[in-house]
């Protein structure tokens, strides 16, 4: 059993120690939601820290570079924020129905690879449809739960809570409306996200200045219905 580890750095004259306790191994780690992150080094293995609902979990890792790929793949928590309409759906223009709702060629496609990554998937959506009238906020919960049954069933993991809506007209001035950075931050908080390593995809300008207020570390500003490829994102 390793009981000392020689940290990466001190806190005042103090070294830091941690205690392990069982040492074991989850296929879908991404899924635990790390809250505090603490590295600390040996000579052949690191220990990878997690404050996780009150308790720490302590993960022994051969060597840095098992570390550096923990980091790549993403478990702090990164996020890829999605525009809906025109991004994730075709814009018909105010799509409210099942009927009406067609998925971007690829975009389920996309959604997995980044998941595979690390990324959070989080929907960021300006609904404008529901304060001018056009259709209520029961019709936009419905068909968001349609959507993302079919997410959940070719194996994105996402939730409700995963989605962000403005119902606002533009002449209501809200915060949250993009290109106001409210829902990004909400989800921010929310999900405690590491922006500047996050990724925002929009059709509109405005989606980019919204991340841009935000912080979000990285954009991609699409076409409107257009099939995005993995080569668009650089870096990611």
């Amino acid at each position: 059993m390793v009981k000392r580890f020689r940290p990466i750095r001190r806190v005042g004259n103090h070294r830091q120690y941690v205690n392990l306790g069982p040492i074991f191994y989850r296929k879908k780690f991404e899924s635990f939601r790390p809250l505090k992150v603490s590295l600390f080094s040996a000579k052949r293995v690191s220990c990878l820290s997690f404050r996780v609902n009150g308790k720490i979990l302590s993960i022994i890792i051969p060597n840095k570079s098992s570390v550096f790929r923990i980091e790549k793949r993403g478990w702090v928590r990164r996020a890829l924020f999605l525009d809906r309409d025109g991004v994730i759906n075709l814009d018909h223009g105010y799509v409210s129905r099942i009927e009406d709702f067609q998925f971007v060629e690829g975009i389920l496609s996309l959604m997995l690879d980044a998941q595979e990554r690390g990324y959070l998937p989080v929907i960021v959506t300006n609904q404008s449809g529901i304060g001018r009238g056009y259709y209520t906020r029961e019709d936009f919960e419905c068909l968001t739960e349609w959507m993302l049954e079919e997410m959940r069933r070719i194996g994105i993991r996402i939730d409700r809570s995963q989605v962000f809506f403005c119902p606002h007209a533009p002449e209501e001035r809200c915060g949250c409306r993009k290109p106001e950075p409210g829902m990004i931050l909400e989800a921010a908080e929310r999900f405690d996200l590491d922006l500047p390593h996050s990724w925002m995809i929009g059709d509109k300008v405005s989606d980019i200045q919204a991340a841009f207020r935000a912080g979000v570390g990285h954009t991609l500003l699409t076409r409107k219905n257009r099939k995005i490829e993995r080569k668009d994102l650089h870096g990611f």
